[in-house]
């Protein structure tokens, strides 16, 4: 999330794709290949933390009396 929170703030959605891909053309296939099953493994460890995490906030929420008005 750190790192995605830093890309995020240089570089605006619309340019994410094009920069990743301007990246990976300046790579040789072998290191395009590591670097995105890296990565992969990577980004889908991190969303399924943040799946668990959202759920289990979810599921403490709806645990706990709503206040009184």
């Amino acid at each position: 999330m750190y790192w995605m929170g830093r890309v995020n703030s240089i570089i605006p959605d619309k340019d994410l794709a094009s920069r990743f891909s301007a990246e990976a053309h300046a790579m040789d296939n072998i290191d395009v290949q590591a670097d995105a099953e890296r990565c992969d493994a990577e980004l889908t460890a991190q969303v399924q933390r943040l799946q668990q995490s959202g759920q289990a906030l979810l599921e403490e929420a709806t645990k706990q009396p709503t206040p009184p008005k």
